[in-house]
C-alpha cells in the first residue's frame, strides 16, 4: 500500500473519531425532578418554570438533550456519577459544591415551613419550629439544611408522602418550597386552601447541577446561553409568569 493511501486513511480515521467525539458531547441526559411549579412530567412531558428556562437556554445551543425522571435520591446519584448528565432544579448546597459543575442561578425556591390552616400555628424564628413535629423528602436540599442546623425530622421518600403525613396530622409541619406546597397537596387529592405558609425560612437558588465529566464545550454552551436569556429578559418573563398570585406568610 502506497504512502499516499497510509495518509489518507490515517486522516479518514482522524476525522471520525472526531465526529464521534463531536456527537458524544453534544448528547445531554437531564434529570428532572419532582418539583413543581418549578419541574414536573404531566402524560410523560416535562412541564414548569424552570424546564420553560432550561428549554429557552438549550434553543440557544445545538446540543440535543433527552429528559429523565427517577425519583429524586436516584437522580441525584445518578448525575453526580454518569457522564454527560445534569439535574434540576437543585439547590445549591456547601455539602453538594464539589460533586456537580454549577449552572445558573435558574430560579429561587423560597424553602417555607407549612402547617394545617386550622392549627394556627405561628413562628417568630426558626427555633420556634423545633418543638413541633417537622417533616420532609430525604436528601432533599430543605431537609439538609435543616439537619445541619440540628433539626430532627421526619422523612419521607417524596414530597407527597409527607405531605399526606401533614393532612393526617401525623407531623405538625413540614418543610416546602412556597410555591409548591400548594401544588403538591393538590396532587394528592388535598384541599390545597387547608395548608397555610408560616415560616420562610431560606431563600435558595436553584441551578441545573451537572456532573464533572460532562463535556466541557457542552457546559461552556450552557454557560453562554444562560446569559443570553438573561441579558434579553427571557428568563425574567418566564418566572413573573410561573409565579404570580401564591399566597406569602
Amino acid at each position: 500500500m502506497s504512502r499516499l493511501s497510509l495518509r489518507i486513511k490515517a486522516m479518514l480515521l482522524t476525522v471520525l473519531v472526531g465526529v464521534s467525539a463531536v456527537g458524544h458531547s453534544a448528547e445531554l441526559t437531564l434529570l428532572v425532578g419532582n418539583n413543581p411549579p418549578y419541574n414536573d412530567l404531566e402524560n410523560g412531558k416535562p412541564i414548569g418554570m424552570v424546564v420553560d428556562i432550561v428549554d429557552a437556554l438549550l434553543r440557544r445551543t445545538p446540543l440535543r438533550y433527552s429528559y429523565v425522571q427517577y425519583p429524586w435520591a436516584r437522580a441525584l446519584s445518578s448525575a453526580q456519577t454518569t457522564p454527560d448528565t445534569c439535574i434540576f432544579s437543585l439547590a445549591r448546597l456547601p455539602v453538594r459544591e464539589d460533586d456537580f459543575i454549577w449552572i445558573g442561578p435558574l430560579a429561587q425556591n423560597k424553602w417555607t415551613l407549612f402547617a394545617l390552616r386550622e392549627r394556627n400555628l405561628k413562628l417568630a424564628n426558626l427555633d420556634e419550629a423545633r418543638k413541633y413535629v417537622v417533616g420532609g423528602q430525604r436528601k432533599d436540599g430543605k431537609v439538609q439544611f435543616l439537619e445541619n442546623l440540628g433539626f430532627k425530622l421526619d422523612l419521607a421518600t417524596e414530597e407527597e408522602q409527607s405531605m399526606k403525613k401533614l393532612y393526617a396530622g401525623h407531623i405538625d409541619i413540614m418543610a416546602g418550597g412556597l410555591y409548591t406546597a400548594k401544588i403538591i397537596a393538590k396532587s394528592i387529592g388535598a384541599d390545597p386552601e387547608k395548608i397555610k405558609p408560616i415560616f420562610v425560612f431560606h431563600s435558595a437558588d436553584l441551578y441545573l447541577g451537572c456532573s464533572k465529566t460532562t463535556s466541557p464545550s457542552s457546559i461552556a454552551q450552557l454557560k453562554q446561553a444562560l446569559a443570553a436569556i438573561i441579558n434579553d429578559g427571557s428568563l425574567q418573563k418566564i418566572t413573573e409568569s410561573h409565579t404570580k398570585n401564591f399566597e406569602q406568610p
